[in-house]
């Protein structure tokens, strides 16, 4: 086999792909950050229009539902489950990133009353 030649893919290779769960912007346009799985385990992570490439913003390794930035850009509100128990858990992230806050921890989930609308 020569140098420029290549192995056959490993069937592991077609079962990994990144995929993007979530994503928002800065007011400013200066970040736009993304809830996937580009190293191997879901986080959250960064992209700068003048690099161009992801950077990661957390350590969570948990599913990312949803990413919200504070209009003043002090924090990145983050929705995630946790260990997959698909009971959402909301964070507080840094737009540099690094370490986050839990905002809110719950352990089950509760259903909030709903009020029934009559039919028009």
């Amino acid at each position: 086999m020569s140098e420029w030649e290549f192995n056959p893919p490993d069937l592991e290779d077609f079962f990994r792909y990144a995929t993007i769960s979530a994503y928002a912007a800065s007011e400013d346009g200066a970040q736009i950050v993304l809830g996937t799985n580009l190293g191997g385990v879901f986080d959250v992570w960064g992209v700068r229009p003048e690099v161009g490439y992801p950077h990661q913003l957390s350590h969570m390794g948990q599913m990312v539902h949803d990413l919200h930035y504070d209009p003043q850009g002090r924090y990145i509100l983050v929705s995630a489950d946790h260990d997959g128990d698909e009971n959402t858990q909301l964070y507080l992230l840094p737009p540099r990133g690094l370490f986050f806050m839990y905002l809110r921890m719950g352990t089950a989930f509760t259903m909030l009353p709903i009020k029934r609308m009559p039919c028009l």
